[in-house]
């Protein structure tokens, strides 16, 4: 597909080439009002552009843009979602749990000690979709400390195979980072927990501050009170 391609499926427009479906794209949607969805817009980055030429020429146009950075274009506003809070978490878990494995409710031991393993999938959403659809066995083995991203099978039928499980995910999340950012991501790995500013400087190099925005952008590290982490399932 052209960079315009994923939108033009979406409106259903069609041209022989991406030239002529943008043109097509404008020509349909200029003139209205529209909130037009793109989810997991990070697989198809470079249509960022596609979406700046439509908001130039459509002004009455607005996107709903979920990605794992920004896209970078005039008017953009960036929302950043946190991680669940840890008794969300918990809750989500417990919830997808039970419905993939109905056993998960009458095992109370199990119950009790997610309480306390939970946090071990860092709060983030896959993460935990993840985990619940692999069932109690899987379970007891977050609570006994597999690696949490381990190359696990594919626990949901329907997700891309990019979000089969964690480690293929974060697997795809590295090689779309640029050389600098996969280099800078495989240097980071030598912290256990967090590493301070002056350490993480040392570790990256002088010419490594491009590398960890670009690794914060995509949310594969955070930084608080000048010290840089990984999330804790990576």
């Amino acid at each position: 597909r052209g960079r315009a391609g994923a939108i033009t499926a979406a409106v259903g427009v069609m041209g022989k080439t991406p030239e002529e479906a943008g043109l097509a794209l404008q020509q349909r949607l200029c003139g209205k009002a529209a909130l037009i969805v793109l989810d997991g817009f990070e697989s198809i980055q470079p249509a960022a552009a596609a979406v700046a030429r439509l908001l130039s020429t459509c002004p009455d146009l607005a996107f709903l843009v979920t990605s794992r950075q920004p896209l970078r274009v005039s008017g953009e506003r960036v929302l950043v979602m946190p991680a669940l809070p840890p008794a969300a978490a918990l809750q989500l878990l417990l919830s997808r749990a039970t419905d993939a494995d109905p056993a998960v409710a009458d095992d109370e031991e199990l119950l009790t000690a997610l309480g306390s393993a939970h946090p071990r999938l860092g709060g983030i959403p896959l993460a935990i979709e993840l985990a619940a659809a692999r069932g109690r066995n899987a379970l007891w083995q977050l609570v006994q400390g597999e690696p949490v991203a381990g190359d696990h099978p594919a626990a949901l039928a329907d997700l891309p195979l990019r979000q089969a499980s964690l480690h293929a995910t974060l697997d795809w999340s590295n090689q779309q980072l640029s050389p600098a950012g996969r280099e800078a991501f495989a240097r980071l790995s030598v912290f256990e927990g967090e590493g301070p500013s002056d350490a993480v400087t040392e570790v990256l190099g002088p010419d490594g501050d491009a590398a960890l925005t670009e690794l914060l952008e995509c949310g594969l590290v955070s930084c608080l009170n000048g010290r840089t982490s990984m999330l804790d399932p990576v």
